[in-house]
């Protein structure tokens, strides 16, 4: 028993540390705070998902349909190229942990874990209940929070909600958005500790507590904006699926 608590608080120290030392340390503003800056054509087709990465200070964002994953920088040049041979990849998160990727598969309902060579190191099944009528209105983002390690999945729809896992795949809470008409992306807020999700039908980026509460929202004039993340500089970015753009958003000066 004494030697699993030692263990046990062992991990909640390395996990602090982690968070300590290799998160971005953002600046804070609620989303309905933001302004659309500017925006910037990427050469990548359908874009799906989008990341950032504060060791290179890049953006990364994934393919639909044929797979792969693309580095970015913050104008929307493409850098690098990582093949990845999956049927429907949709969302895209930096997890600063291990060094590594997660990778949302709509289809399958898992979330692959990659490193930078685009080795699968391993796979989390989402228990999410599906049939063939719903097959395509799945997983459509993941993020993580690097001070526990859990692991944020958003459903597009069916059901049209937000998931909390734990570093295994297991279900530690839920809440579903009534806000929104789908959801496409999310984005743990490293600043507030929020999450960051996007909605393309409804075309609203909200913000909600972990637990599932509102804290504010601001709509977005994009057409089938499928990914979203936010920089060390407290910019927040959306890549677009339809037009192939990346739009950046920065807080309203006061």
């Amino acid at each position: 028993m004494l030697q699993r608590l030692n263990q046990y608080v062992i991990t909640v120290i390395c996990l602090c540390l982690a968070a300590a030392f290799l998160l971005p340390s953002c600046s804070f503003a609620a989303v309905g705070e933001y302004e659309l800056a500017d925006s910037f054509p990427v050469q990548v087709v359908e874009p799906s998902g989008l990341t950032y990465d504060p060791h290179t200070d890049t953006l990364w964002t994934v393919r639909d349909g044929r797979g792969g994953v693309y580095q970015l920088d913050k104008q929307g040049e493409l850098l690098t190229i990582i093949d990845i041979r999956t049927n429907d990849l949709e969302g895209i998160a930096y997890n600063p942990l291990n060094d590594t990727f997660l990778l949302a598969e709509e289809r399958h309902r898992e979330i692959l874990e990659i490193d930078r060579q685009g080795n699968v190191l391993r796979t989390i099944k989402v228990p999410i209940e599906w049939r063939m009528w719903n097959l395509n209105h799945g997983i459509e983002g993941v993020s993580i929070d690097p001070r526990t390690g859990h692991v944020f999945v958003a459903n597009e729809k069916s059901p049209k909600a937000v998931i909390e896992l734990d570093e295994n795949g297991n279900v530690i809470k839920s809440f579903e958005v009534e806000e929104a008409d789908d959801l496409s992306d999310i984005c743990y807020d490293y600043s507030s500790g929020n999450l960051l999700v996007l909605s393309h039908e409804s075309k609203k980026i909200m913000e909600f507590t972990p637990g599932g509460k509102l804290v504010s929202s601001l709509t977005i004039d994009i057409p089938q904006a499928e990914g979203i993340t936010k920089d060390a500089d407290g910019n927040i970015y959306i890549i677009c699926d339809k037009s192939e753009t990346l739009y950046v958003f920065t807080p309203v000066k006061k």
